[in-house]
């Protein structure tokens, strides 16, 4: 059997790459996210007490959120390095809402363009161009981040700062180590159709987490291995005002539970 392992200093090269988003789509995006992401979506808007203006979807992956979006008629900018992913998410938007406006862009080849119903981006979420109070709701959901340096992360949130208009909010959903230690078992998904078995092996350690996900065919095996910094609510609130954000209030779920330490989320909301 061949087998090719792809570890990186910079995971986001693997998540860039088209073998990863094919090798793990079975297990990442398996299709009762899609209603998961609805019910996310009415509670983020909810927790915000969201009624106008444009969103942000930073790591938009297949559109388990911006979808919901675009069903209720919100503008909404969609980010991700994958073009795999963004390929399926826009052909998702052009059957089921072919009357939406739609443009897609790739940096740094491309500029963004006029405005429209629904902007897909494809590029790194850290060089993303804001246009000053562009959007009233920026998110980012299920542990997007953590995978570059503190300083990046910094330079992010102050970019994002600037991009929100009056009253805006950020909000960040983050995996809390409790909930990694709790699901660092073994977890398989077996798909006949493709000839393929995905596992996946997740460890703490050093205040990160270390991922591996091994997807097995009849005559090779693909391993990607990374790590992601765990955020406690003291590092992300300092980071995020240290970037210029004036008020972070972090709860325990995207229903505005009380933060606690055997919480399995993160939930911060920034604004200025």
């Amino acid at each position: 059997m061949i087998e090719s392992t792809f570890p990186s200093a910079d995971p986001c090269e693997i998540f860039a790459s088209e073998s990863f988003s094919s090798d793990t789509a079975e297990m990442l995006y398996p299709d009762h996210r899609m209603q998961q992401g609805e019910n996310e979506v009415a509670a983020l808007l909810e927790l915000v007490n969201y009624r106008r203006g444009r969103v942000l979807d930073l790591c938009c992956g297949v559109g388990i959120h911006l979808i919901p979006f675009v069903a209720r008629d919100i503008a909404v900018v969609g980010v991700d390095l994958n073009p795999d992913v963004l390929q399926i998410l826009v052909g998702r938007i052009l059957v089921e809402y072919p009357q939406k406006s739609l443009t897609i862009v790739q940096l740094p080849k491309e500029e963004r363009r006029a405005l429209c119903d629904v902007e897909i981006i494809r590029g790194d979420i850290r060089e993303l161009p804001l246009r000053p109070n562009e959007f009233h709701l920026v998110y980012c959901m299920f542990t997007s981040l953590g995978f570059f340096s503190a300083n990046d992360h910094i330079k992010l949130f102050g970019r994002l700062a600037d991009g929100l208009d009056a009253g805006g909010s950020l909000v960040i959903d983050l995996a809390t180590a409790h909930l990694a230690d709790r699901s660092s078992c073994a977890t398989a998904v077996e798909v006949p159709e493709a000839k393929k078995v995905i596992e996946r092996t997740m460890r703490l350690e050093g205040g990160r987490l270390h991922v591996q996900f091994s997807v097995t065919y009849p005559s090779r095996r693909n391993i990607y291995r990374f790590s992601v910094l765990m955020f406690d609510p003291a590092m992300l609130t300092g980071m995020l005002c240290e970037a210029g954000f004036g008020k972070v209030n972090v709860f325990g779920s995207l229903h505005g539970d009380a933060w606690s330490a055997d919480a399995d989320r993160i939930v911060a909301v920034a604004s200025k």
